[in-house]
């Protein structure tokens, strides 16, 4: 299958590491956004980087949008997986604290918003990767409501050693696993 995976940045490549390591065939297309995090930007920003998005996605028989806060934008096409429907049903489950960027948790109307986290993960800057951690609000769990957050696992564990993380981007993977593979894995990256 022709699979469109869309993150703002490097989040998603924990999903296609899960995916290639276990060798699970298909034609994936990376998608990176102009801007990282994409949740933080201007209700005006966001919907111009949606619209060049939409241009970009024509012909996929799949789009796996990892990215939590561009899921709204995508919920009437039936082609989509998005991190954010597996989010919604674990919150109404689970007595949890949601860390996500500023339009995520506005989305969720619950939370901490982390409005640097995924900008150091990004550039590689972990001495402000740990600051920043460090202001998160102390719960018993967390879950990570952005894909980048996976990737400062070590760093949470370490400043909150006490607390559980959530990170449901393996939720992601066993959906792309049901469906018919081929004979052989390709990768394209994109940047729109």
């Amino acid at each position: 299958m022709k699979i469109a995976i869309v993150d703002s940045g490097k989040g998603l490549l924990t999903l296609l590491k899960d995916l290639i390591s276990n060798n699970i065939k298909h034609e994936y297309h990376l998608f990176f956004t102009s801007f990282c995090p994409i949740g933080n930007l201007s209700s005006d920003e966001l919907y111009e980087e949606v619209l060049r998005l939409k241009k970009n996605l024509v012909g996929f028989d799949k789009i796996c949008i990892c990215c939590n806060t561009l899921s709204p934008y995508f919920m009437n096409d039936k082609r989509c997986i998005r991190i954010l429907d597996y989010n919604i049903k674990y919150l109404k489950k689970h007595d949890v604290l949601p860390i996500g960027t500023k339009n995520t948790i506005n989305y969720l109307k619950k939370g901490y918003s982390e409005i640097h986290l995924a900008k150091d993960i990004e550039n590689n800057d972990f001495k402000k990767v740990e600051k920043d951690i460090k202001r998160w609000p102390n719960s018993k769990t967390y879950l990570l409501c952005c894909t980048h957050y996976i990737l400062a696992l070590p760093y949470i564990q370490k400043i909150k050693p006490n607390s559980k993380v959530i990170d449901l981007t393996f939720e992601l993977y066993k959906e792309i696993c049901i469906l018919p593979q081929e004979k052989r894995l390709s990768i394209i990256s994109h940047k729109f």
